[in-house]
């Protein structure tokens, strides 16, 4: 098979996402996460059902549609990407444990308040770069000079 090399890039290992910006008392949050995509095991599956139930309703994509949307993302990143996380604390000053069901808690929360972070979080989970450890390849050694 030709491109072997490729496999070097391929998404592995799990990467950390600070919220720079948040602050919960604790100090900025702090998620170890999992790639988002092909080979995490169970996210494209759940993805495809999502979409699939998305699809069936049919519906023209509205603003509680898109909310929808984002709830759903939350809830496949909770179950499938976040390992750990600190300086996550609930109200009363507790920290937070790390469940599946927590840090879906905590996305819903964070989209309803600043939806913002939760894109830009979204958006790192699904890019298979954080999670590359081979260094990208220079032009010169992908054979153009």
């Amino acid at each position: 098979m030709a491109f072997k090399n490729l496999a070097k890039l391929r998404a592995a290992g799990t990467a950390r996402f600070t919220f720079d910006t948040l602050d919960l008392g604790a100090g900025h949050p702090v998620l170890e996460v999992r790639y988002g995509g092909k080979g995490t095991p169970g996210f494209r599956s759940d993805e495809v059902r999502l979409a699939n139930q998305q699809r069936q309703r049919g519906d023209k994509l509205t603003e509680r549609g898109l909310e929808e949307s984002f709830a759903d993302d939350a809830k496949l990143i909770a179950k499938h990407c976040v390992v750990a996380w600190s300086n996550v604390v609930e109200d009363d000053g507790a920290a937070a444990p790390c469940t599946p069901a927590k840090v879906e808690e905590f996305l819903l929360a964070l989209i309803e308040s600043r939806e913002d972070l939760f894109l830009g979080f979204r958006r790192f989970v699904r890019d298979a770069e954080n999670f590359v450890d081979a260094p990208a390849s220079s032009g010169v050694e992908l054979g153009k000079s």
